[in-house]
């Protein structure tokens, strides 16, 4: 709705200053999602409980967690 109805009106209104502005909060936007994005890709279930159930789960989203197979099973051991 934003770009089908605000673009339109500020570009009539501030005209070429618009895309200053829309860069300005596209960064913005971004850096928004850094600081308060999970990162959910790659993980098990189990993990991502660990994740959303921590203090603040953008931070624990971000470290490296271990994962190790055990060999009795015939699989090899591995670390994320």
């Amino acid at each position: 709705m934003y770009n089908t109805f605000v673009t339109a009106v500020a570009l009539e209104a501030i005209s070429w200053k618009y895309y200053i502005l829309f860069v300005v909060l596209n960064l913005v936007y971004a850096g928004a999602w850094y600081v308060f994005g999970v990162e959910t890709g790659g993980r098990t279930l189990e993990e991502l409980n660990e994740v959303f159930e921590s203090k603040w789960p953008p931070t624990a989203s971000r470290q490296k967690s271990g994962s190790a197979r055990r060999e009795s099973d015939g699989l090899a051991e591995e670390q994320f």
